[in-house]
């Protein structure tokens, strides 16, 4: 019957494309994980960088998004820019696809140095992680909305922890379901900090 193909022709193609764009996104991803190793690191700051984020979060979420920042005077850190740019960007976006619809999402990103270690937390409002899921976040393909009313392909919190790795940091998660999720991502201080581990 023709004109029933005619009807679902349009539905058809859109989600074809829609199919198309996750399969490219899915691509693009792991050429970004596959080239993590090949940057070269170099002296950079780091509060430049978060900025530049969040400036970019405002200008698209004006007055959906509550953005504080409380960035204490931070030294260099050997790093590769676009790649620690990534990695807030990833943070603060997982932040607001896991939003809680019920409440305001706010958004808090404190900076600040701990002996050799320049320290970022990135603090939300939204639904929180339960315990016993928390230690899969970091799993490829792994998504904490598997029925997928919320977008993406798992691989955000993945490359994360890989790029920290590349660049001898660390990040942890604390979260408590109906509060929120705070990550903290640590990196050593560059070599002019002048500062010892605490």
């Amino acid at each position: 019957d023709l004109s029933f193909m005619q009807e679902d022709l349009p539905i058809l193609l859109d989600e074809s494309q829609s199919g198309l764009g996750r399969v490219k996104k899915i691509v693009q991803d792991l050429k970004d994980f596959s080239h993590v190793d090949q940057a070269e690191r170099h002296p950079a700051n780091l509060n430049s960088g978060m900025e530049s984020t969040l400036n970019v979060v405002w200008n698209e979420l004006k007055h959906k998004v509550e953005l504080v920042r409380e960035l204490a005077d931070i030294p260099d850190v050997e790093c590769v820019p676009a790649q620690i740019n990534q990695v807030f960007s990833n943070l603060i976006d997982n932040a607001i696809k896991y939003r809680d619809p019920a409440r305001p999402l706010s958004i808090t990103v404190t900076g600040d140095q701990h002996g050799q270690w320049v320290k970022y937390d990135v603090a939300d409002t939204g639904l929180g992680i339960a315990e016993e899921f928390q230690p899969k976040v970091w799993q490829l393909f792994h998504r904490l909305d598997p029925n997928g009313s919320v977008s993406g392909e798992g691989l955000g919190l993945t490359l994360v922890q890989r790029l920290l790795d590349r660049l001898r940091g660390q990040i942890t998660l604390k979260s408590t379901p109906g509060e929120g999720s705070c990550f903290t991502v640590e990196l050593p201080a560059g070599p002019s900090s002048g500062a010892t581990k605490t």
